[in-house]
């Protein structure tokens, strides 16, 4: 019991030195926010992390130590609240990316296969890394799945599910997610495509 209070004490301080390098930097993150396993994220400058927000790198499921950060957030990015971010291999978010609030992103699944054990103690599947590219906005309640690369200035619609990549300038949406418009660079003008 006494270890479990120290590990925890030990948690918590890491947290708040890490919240006060932040202030240098003139990034904010919300009181509410849930930041955990500190040593595994890196944030850039100028960024705001909305309340009740939570990013995890889970390292009972990591391979080893990773000798850089598992969860990369660029200069600049506005995250809003009750974003979710969990990643195990690696999750970067680019220069100036817009969340609206309520966005999940993970490079990694829980395993179900056994309907005999409760699916906490079943470790995780899926990994593959998923990087958002600088300048993009992701909509409301959108979920990006393990693996899913975004180019830059990409937005992708409100209650989207991100399954797989896609390239640089295109609006995406839908479940599964699909190029709803791509940016013609020659007449610089969005036009709405066919889906796929």
């Amino acid at each position: 019991m006494i270890a479990k209070i120290l590990r925890y004490a030990v948690g918590r301080l890491k947290y708040f030195k890490y919240i006060l390098g932040m202030l240098r930097k003139n990034t904010h993150i919300h009181p509410s926010c849930d930041i955990y396993n500190v040593e595994y994220i890196s944030i850039g400058k100028n960024v705001n992390i909305g309340r009740e927000s939570w990013i995890h790198c889970p390292v009972e499921f990591m391979e080893g130590k990773p000798q850089s950060p598992t969860i990369i957030i660029e200069d600049g990015v506005d995250m809003g609240r009750r974003a979710m971010i969990s990643g195990v291999k690696r999750v970067h978010i680019g220069k100036n990316v817009l969340f609206a609030p309520n966005v999940y992103i993970s490079d990694h699944s829980h395993r179900f296969e056994d309907v005999e054990r409760p699916i906490t103690d079943q470790g995780i599947n899926g990994i593959a890394e998923v990087e958002i590219g600088e300048n993009s906005w992701i909509g409301v309640n959108a979920c990006i799945l393990p693996g899913c690369k975004i180019g830059q200035n990409c937005v992708v619609g409100a209650n989207s599910v991100v399954t797989r990549s896609f390239p640089d300038y295109c609006v995406i949406a839908g479940v599964p997610a699909k190029i709803i418009k791509k940016y013609n660079q020659k007449k610089k003008v969005w036009e709405r495509v066919t889906p796929e």
